[in-house]
């Protein structure tokens, strides 16, 4: 991440209560997934939680999970992280975008969203996923603007 240019903060964990069980027995499950914490910009970084710790438990497989790609990840753990580190208006990228729960996410909290993904069955699902999220705004949030693709060639 640093030789890419990127500024490391923090590990943190994301604590699965329902993750598969290490189904041949010979140790133990995996029931958390790491979470680096870098950033690229420029001044002071975005955190929004206070004195709290970077310890998230959400379900894997959350009652709105689309489950068409093998490591989706719940939009509620995405709309949290969002929520701690960025701020109402800023443009956030997912440069690894998958089905596009960041992208649902962003929606969900009126936040400007770029998104890139190189399988294009999986653009499609994302884009669908960020379509219909759009088309069902939070009351309380600004819709986000009108989702449009654009090509990086």
């Amino acid at each position: 991440m640093e030789v890419a240019g990127l500024k490391y903060k923090r590990g943190m964990a994301w604590v699965k209560p329902d993750s598969s069980p290490q189904f041949n027995g010979q140790m133990p499950a995996q029931g958390y997934e790491c979470i680096a914490a870098a950033w690229c910009g420029t001044g002071r970084s975005n955190w929004n939680g206070g004195g709290r710790r970077g310890v998230f438990t959400h379900l894997t497989n959350q009652p709105d999970r689309d489950g068409r790609h093998p490591t989706e990840k719940p939009v509620p753990l995405m709309r949290e992280l969002l929520s701690l580190f960025t701020s109402s208006g800023e443009t956030v990228l997912d440069p690894f975008m998958g089905s596009g729960s960041t992208g649902v996410a962003c929606a969900k909290l009126g936040r400007p969203f770029i998104g890139i993904e190189i399988d294009a069955g999986y653009f499609e699902i994302a884009c669908e996923r960020i379509r219909k999220a759009c088309a069902q705004p939070d009351m309380f949030v600004e819709a986000p603007a009108e989702p449009k693709q654009d090509s990086l060639f």
